[in-house]
Parts: C-alpha cells; sequence; structure tokens
C-alpha cells in the first residue's frame, strides 16, 4: 500500500464522491490557485485496477487529504499488467 498524505485545503464530500468516476465534469481549484481536471486520477485509478488494486481517497475539508492505493504482490513473479477484458 502506498499514500500520499497533505495538508491543504481538504476535499468536500461532494467533489470526493466523484473524483474517481470518468463521466463527471470536475474541475477544481487547488492550493497555489491552479486548476485541476482529474484525470490524471482517472489513469490512477485504470491502472491500479489493472494491477488488481485498489485506489481511494480520505479528506477532511480545511484539514487535508489521504491518497492510497494499494497493489497485490505477484505470486508467481509475474510482473505483467493484467488485461481486464
Amino acid at each position: 500500500m502506498i499514500f500520499v498524505k497533505d495538508n491543504g485545503k481538504g476535499i468536500d464530500p461532494d467533489t470526493n464522491d466523484r473524483l474517481f468516476k470518468n463521466n463527471d465534469s470536475l474541475t477544481t481549484s487547488v492550493t497555489e490557485g491552479e486548476s485541476g481536471s482529474g484525470l490524471g486520477l482517472l489513469l490512477v485509478k485504470d491502472f491500479v485496477k489493472r494491477l488488481g488494486g485498489e485506489v481511494w481517497v480520505d479528506s477532511i475539508p480545511k484539514e487535508g487529504s489521504t491518497f492510497s492505493f494499494s497493489i497485490p504482490k505477484q505470486k508467481d513473479g509475474n510482473n505483467t499488467i493484467n488485461d481486464p477484458k
């Protein structure tokens, strides 16, 4: 399991529920005034899912966020990405 934690402005619950869904148009303003579309999170979710893992976020508005993902250890030594089809 890997996680990245910050002490930024956090994410409100409504936005948090939409972060990893690709059917929403989501533009956010982050700490330094730049904006983000969430595309990077969708790419991370897809990559982690192909590896058999999960990705999630825990956030408290005005306190910060923790973005986490887990990937299972390969038992057979095979490091190839599984095709989800």
